[in-house]
């Protein structure tokens, strides 16, 4: 999603850059999930704070007790045991007892990850040891190969509220509809692949930013959540016709399958 301080002297370049996140928690240029909420404690208990030297820096979710996924350009680079998650988490700043932390230790990037154009954003974190499910601690539903996102989809994250901002100290939320490919690639053009999926609106004002990387994008199937999407890049934040843009999880149904062991 949002990468380091050389993106405010980059913003104004054609290339629709991703919004990159800063390893050290500490993060630059708008950023934020933008028109949102702040959700309800554990509103979304499959959501993780991932976490780089001790400091959030991206999302994940929780696949099963010992695997979870987020975006690849999180992690790139780097080693995983500068890496931890924390489940069970709505305030970064207070512990209400329902957190579990937990360090990595493997991390599997895509083969076919391309920084360039963030093609094959996805990467899986296996868990030093288990999370203990619970209430507020819960795996999401993968969809199928054949799964196709439509209607309204809701976006969380722990990124800033204000441009040039800090991270949010409360997980927001917000609603986006998704978009078709066709009509995201009017903004994108041919930088819009099919695996990747797209959420927001044509005026605006609503999006995943900034330190939201790697988090999920979800819909709901069957009266229960699905992670339709990891928060990977998009044109700046909430800006009218430059909706973001997600990692399409079902076109890696069979990766996840292959590698979630």
């Amino acid at each position: 999603m949002k990468s380091t301080l050389v993106f405010l002297g980059l913003l104004a370049c054609t290339f629709a850059l991703p919004r990159p996140y800063s390893k050290t928690g500490i993060l630059s240029g708008p950023g934020r999930i933008v028109g949102g909420t702040v959700a309800t404690p554990h509103e979304f208990p499959f959501l993780l704070s991932l976490q780089f030297g001790g400091r959030h820096g991206c999302g994940a979710s929780i696949l099963t007790t010992s695997y979870a996924v987020t975006a690849a350009h999180c992690v790139l680079g780097e080693s995983p045991s500068n890496l931890r998650v924390v489940a069970g988490e709505h305030s970064l700043s207070a512990n209400d007892g329902t957190e579990q932390t937990r360090s990595v230790s493997t991390i599997k990037i895509h083969e076919s990850y391309n920084s360039r154009t963030y093609a094959n954003d996805i990467a899986l974190l296996r868990l030093a040891s288990p999370l203990t499910l619970n209430n507020n601690v819960r795996a999401i539903a993968i969809p199928s190969a054949s799964f196709s996102a439509t209607g309204n989809s809701i976006v969380t994250g722990w990124g800033a509220t204000a441009e040039g901002g800090g991270a949010s100290n409360l997980l927001r939320k917000v609603t986006v509809p998704i978009i078709t490919d066709a009509v995201c690639r009017n903004s994108y053009g041919s930088q819009i692949i099919d695996s990747m999926l797209c959420a927001g609106f044509t005026a605006g004002g609503k999006d995943a930013c900034q330190g939201d990387s790697g988090g999920p994008l979800t819909v709901t199937s069957g009266g229960s959540p699905v992670l339709a999407g990891v928060v990977s890049w998009g044109n700046g934040c909430a800006r009218a016709n430059y909706p973001g843009v997600y990692t399409e999880v079902a076109k890696f149904n069979a990766w996840i399958a292959r590698n979630a062991v």
